[in-house]
C-alpha cells in the first residue's frame, strides 16, 4: 500500500490560449513565440493579469491575439476553476472532478481557431463539448457542424486515402518528383528524386526547383507522420553553393509552421541535410501498423533462387540416406523455379546428383521462407503420399 499523498489543491485549468495554476504565483511564455521582446511583453502582461498567488503559461497563439481577448479566455478558465472547487464539495473521494477531453482538447488548442473555417464531428457528444470548448465567441461555435451522413465521415472527405498515402514509403509530388522515406529505430531517412519531373534546359535549376518543391512535401510528411528524433535528408545534388543556402533557408523557413520543436543542424559536404525533430508522441506508422510477420520488419524476403540454393543445400544434408525418395514441402516461388528445366537448381538434376527421387509438395500461401523434408520412405510410399497432398490442396 502506498502512503495517502495531501491533496494536490494547486489545480490547473488549459484553455485554447493559455493554460492557468490556481497557485502557482508563476508565468510562463511559449519559448516558440518569434523574438524575446515579444515573450517578455508578455510575461508582463501576464504578471498584470494574475491574481494573489495564481499562476499561468501563455502559449504561442497569443502572439497574434489582442490582450482582451486573453483576458476574456482567462476569465472563462477561472469560472472553469470554480466549478471544479464546487463539484469537489459535493462528492466523497476519491472522484474525479475534471477530466480533459483527450485528443479533441488537443486539436482545438494546439490550432488556432482563427485559421479554421469549419469543424466537421459525427459525435453529438464531442460536438457539444467542442461547442462549449469555443463558448466565448458566438462566431466560433458557429463553425460546428455534426455530421448525420450514413457513410463514413473518413471516407467521405477523403481522410481515408490519406492515412494510407501518410504510411507508403514513395510519396509523390506535383510536379512528377518523388520522395522515399525510410524510418528506421535509429533515424529517419528522406531521398528526394526528379522522377517524371524534367524542368528547364537548365539542369541546375531543374535540380533547384526540385528540391524546393519538396521542402512543403517533407515538412508536410513530417508533421503528418509524427517522425520524431534524427532525420537526414538527401537533396538532390547541387553543385552551386547560392543554390544549397537557397534550399536550405527555405527548408527552416519552412519549419517554422511544424508546432513540435525542430533543429536544422545544416548541410554536408555531401548534401545531406541533417535535423532532429522532438518526439511529442508515438509515430503514425507504429501507431496504425504492425510488423510483417513474414519479413518480420525487414521489408524484404529471399528470392526464389536463394530458397532453391537453401533447398539444395537441405537435401545435401541427405546424400547418404537409404531411403529411396524425398518428399518436400516448399513455397509455392520455389516450387516454380525447381520444376524450370532452365534453373541451375532443376529438380531432375538434383535427383542425379543425389541418386535417390525428389517429390515437391507446394507449401500453404502464408508460408514464404520455410522449407521441410516431409517424408523419407520408398518411392512408392512418397508418391502416393504427394499425390494425397496435392489433393486435399
Amino acid at each position: 500500500m502506498a502512503p495517502k499523498e495531501p491533496f494536490d489543491r494547486s489545480g490547473l485549468t488549459s484553455g485554447e490560449i493559455h493554460c492557468v495554476y490556481a497557485s502557482g504565483n508563476y508565468v510562463g511564455v511559449s519559448k516558440k513565440m518569434s523574438a524575446e521582446e515579444i515573450r517578455e511583453e508578455w510575461r508582463r502582461h501576464g504578471h498584470d493579469m494574475k491574481e494573489a498567488e495564481e499562476g499561468m503559461i501563455i502559449r504561442t497563439i497569443c502572439e497574434g491575439l489582442a490582450i482582451d481577448d486573453v483576458k476574456e479566455d482567462l476569465a472563462y478558465l477561472r469560472k472553469d476553476w470554480e466549478e471544479i472547487c464546487n463539484r469537489g464539495r459535493d462528492v466523497k473521494p476519491p472522484a474525479v472532478l475534471h477530466q480533459e477531453g483527450g485528443i479533441v482538447d488537443r486539436i482545438i488548442r494546439d490550432f488556432p481557431i482563427t485559421t479554421i473555417s469549419r469543424i466537421l464531428v459525427d459525435n453529438p457528444v464531442d460536438s457539444q463539448h467542442i461547442k462549449h470548448l469555443l463558448r466565448h465567441d458566438p462566431k466560433d461555435t458557429n463553425k460546428v457542424e455534426l455530421y448525420k451522413g450514413t457513410e463514413n465521415i473518413f471516407s467521405v472527405h477523403g481522410v481515408e486515402k490519406e492515412l494510407e498515402r501518410a504510411l507508403r514509403r514513395q510519396v509523390w509530388l506535383k510536379n512528377g518528383s518523388y520522395l522515399m522515406i525510410d524510418q528506421t529505430e535509429a533515424l529517419t531517412v528522406i531521398d528526394v528524386n526528379t522522377g517524371r519531373f524534367t524542368g528547364s534546359d537548365n539542369l541546375q535549376e531543374t535540380i533547384k526547383k526540385t528540391n524546393i518543391e519538396a521542402i512543403k512535401e517533407i515538412t508536410k510528411q513530417l508533421r503528418l507522420r509524427d517522425v520524431s528524433g534524427i532525420v537526414i535528408i538527401d537533396f538532390i545534388d547541387m553543385k552551386n553553393e547560392t543554390d544549397q543556402e537557397e534550399v536550405l533557408q527555405a527548408f527552416k523557413h519552412a519549419l517554422r509552421k511544424d508546432r513540435t520543436k525542430t533543429n536544422v543542424a545544416g548541410m554536408t559536404k555531401l548534401g545531406l541535410v541533417e535535423m532532429t525533430r522532438k518526439k511529442v508522441r508515438q509515430n503514425l506508422n507504429d501507431t496504425l501498423s504492425d510488423p510483417c510477420s513474414v519479413c518480420v520488419g525487414k521489408g524484404t524476403e529471399p528470392s526464389a533462387e536463394a530458397l532453391a540454393a537453401r533447398t539444395d543445400r537441405l537435401i545435401h544434408e541427405y546424400r547418404f540416406m537409404e531411403e529411396e525418395a524425398m518428399l518436400l514441402e516448399v513455397p509455392a516461388k520455389v516450387l516454380s523455379f525447381l520444376n524450370d528445366k532452365n534453373s541451375h537448381y532443376y529438380v531432375h538434376e538434383l535427383e542425379k546428383r543425389y541418386g535417390f527421387k525428389i517429390y515437391l509438395s507446394e507449401a500453404l500461401p502464408h508460408i514464404h521462407e520455410e522449407i521441410h523434408v516431409r517424408l523419407l520412405a520408398s518411392e512408392e510410399t512418397v508418391k502416393e503420399r504427394a499425390k494425397k497432398l496435392k489433393r486435399s490442396k
